[in-house]
């Protein structure tokens, strides 16, 4: 056999169905991808009550263990599963209309239930949840279903562009609303030493805190990401990439080196606690920074499309695909082992490790959801799959 046959047999076999049913296994493999860079943010939040800006930690391996983090996961997986999102809002969308359904009720309907299991996760084991944020901002983009391409990508950049507003007028002043911010030795008593009902009092707190904070920073690149999404399936780039090299590379390396010199530039800022006299060369910075997170969101997503067509990939990156085929299930289960691990009503180490060791946990416990995953294990919300409706 050839290797231009090979190679067209290899980009055959990423873009077609999986034995799960009608997916991709670059998409898939991408969720569960994202599900490990989520985990390695959130297990800092889930463990700690100190951040970068704290400057406590000097030793090598945690300051390298923070520019990992920093450099290479925060700001960057959960645009990563706003775009999958919007993606598979398209491909549901295309799917519906193949089969002569309704696709509005049923994807109103699979929103919902995103939603209730949001609300559950937030109130009960994560205040930094995600999923109401993509239920709510997914009736959004429902309401655009029929946009044109253009006027997506026009709301898409406006989004981007809200928490420069923000920043501008100042932000929501948090202290008016009555949102005081714990302190450290406050959150070492509530998260490490509290019990059931005082965490959970301290998470309704937090979880007003960053609803505050989504709606001044995350929220609108959500959206941004959702809308990129729906363009990107609209177009078929992923369900036919063969049609799309040239501006797949174009994405993946021009992304790789915007979104490296950002990462670059963002650990060393932040872990040296550097910033300009201007306000204006900090805003310039700061804008610099966020266009680099999506360079880096392009590098994934982008590089594992390009992955999937290559010749045996598409079987090296089903471990990763068994975890993406169950997105949303190991969202909740990890944040289940982090409040478990860390929290007062379990085993009380919060604020015990150090960077190094919250990423080398993070590390083990996404290895030890993968042979589960492979194996299938743990319902399917949404029926035949689950992943935060970016199926």
């Amino acid at each position: 056999m050839s290797t231009r046959t090979e190679t067209l047999n290899t980009a055959a076999r990423a873009t077609a169905p999986t034995p799960g049913g009608d997916r991709l296994i670059s998409l898939d493999a991408l969720r569960g991808l994202a599900i490990l860079g989520i985990l390695v943010v959130n297990i800092f939040l889930f463990g700690t009550p100190y951040d970068v800006y704290d400057r406590i930690w000097t030793a090598p391996a945690d300051l390298v263990a923070l520019g990992i983090m920093l450099g290479f996961a925060e700001g960057k997986f959960y645009p990563v599963f706003s775009f999958l999102f919007g993606l598979g809002f398209a491909l549901q969308m295309a799917s519906a209309a193949r089969k002569g359904t309704n696709f509005m009720p049923f994807f109103a309907r699979r929103l919902f239930i995103l939603l209730l299991f949001g609300v559950v996760h937030a109130l009960f084991f994560s205040y930094f949840d995600i999923l109401v944020v993509y239920a709510l901002l997914g009736y959004v983009l429902l309401f655009l279903r029929d946009a044109p391409l253009r006027v997506l990508l026009i709301l898409a950049v406006f989004c981007l562009a809200i928490p420069f507003g923000f920043r501008a007028i100042g932000g929501i002043d948090t202290e008016a609303l009555g949102l005081l911010s714990y302190s450290n030795a406050e959150r070492l008593e509530i998260y490490g030493a509290g019990g059931f009902g005082t965490i959970f009092m301290a998470r309704l707190h937090d979880l007003a805190e960053y609803y505050v904070s989504v709606l001044e920073v995350s929220g609108g690149k959500v959206f941004a990401l959702f809308l990129v999404g729906a363009v990107v399936g609209r177009l078929g780039v992923f369900q036919r990439p063969a049609e799309f090299q040239r501006w797949i590379r174009l994405a993946f390396w021009g992304g790789t080196v915007v979104g490296l010199i950002g990462a670059v530039g963002y650990v060393t800022t932040t872990l040296l606690d550097f910033s300009f006299e201007s306000g204006l060369l900090n805003l310039g910075m700061r804008g610099f920074f966020a266009f680099s997170d999506l360079g880096l969101v392009s590098m994934y997503c982008m590089g594992m499309l390009l992955l999937a067509q290559q010749p045996g990939w598409p079987d090296r990156l089903e471990p990763l695909a068994s975890v993406g085929r169950m997105a949303l299930t190991n969202y909740i289960l990890q944040s289940v082992i982090c409040t478990t691990l860390f929290y007062g009503y379990g085993f009380g180490l919060f604020g015990t490790l150090q960077p190094a060791g919250l990423l080398l946990l993070a590390v083990v416990i996404y290895l030890g959801r993968l042979p589960s995953a492979q194996r299938g294990c743990g319902p399917s919300v949404w029926g035949r799959s689950n992943g935060c409706g970016a199926c």
